[in-house]
């Protein structure tokens, strides 16, 4: 952590101890180094994917994704309407296009907050909702119009 009493700060870098980078050294990038206590970490630089060009492949599929979404914003009305939670390149199209509906139950979200969790090592979340329910997309301007169910967004 950059500030151990208030995580909301970030961190510094992500590392693996020295078992967890034996056992996954060949899907990660990382530089060692050694702390003044004597510790060992590994710095992640860069994740590898465990499938040979599976990433690229997925990041080439939302980046096309997202190209077209960027081009029809210029020729036409785009709409998200999120029904479902919107996790990933969906939750980048709410921001991409025009304007965006969220259902009051869904949250729009690049990650889950159990993976935050995991990767700021503590228990900072508790639902999706607080990383991207309706009070936080529509005070941030993502979202528009919020709906307590599909059929009063499509009306």
């Amino acid at each position: 952590w950059s500030d151990d009493g208030s995580p909301e700060r970030g961190f510094q870098y992500i590392y693996l101890t020295e078992e967890d980078h034996a056992r996954i050294s060949t899907s990660v990038i990382a530089h060692k180094m050694q702390l003044d206590n004597g510790e060992i970490r590994w710095v992640i630089d860069s994740v590898v994917g465990k499938e040979d060009g599976l990433g690229v492949e997925n990041i080439h599929g939302s980046a096309a994704i997202a190209s077209a979404y960027s081009r029809a914003y210029e020729e036409t009305f785009t709409l998200t309407f999120v029904t479902g939670r919107t996790v990933g390149i969906g939750a980048y199209l709410a921001r991409l296009g025009i304007r965006c509906i969220q259902r009051t139950d869904q949250p729009i979200i690049l990650t889950g907050f159990s993976a935050l969790n995991k990767l700021l090592g503590r228990e900072v979340y508790s639902s999706h909702m607080q990383l991207g329910g309706p009070k936080i997309m529509a005070t941030n301007g993502v979202v528009h119009l919020t709906v307590s169910d599909d059929l009063e967004g499509v009306s």
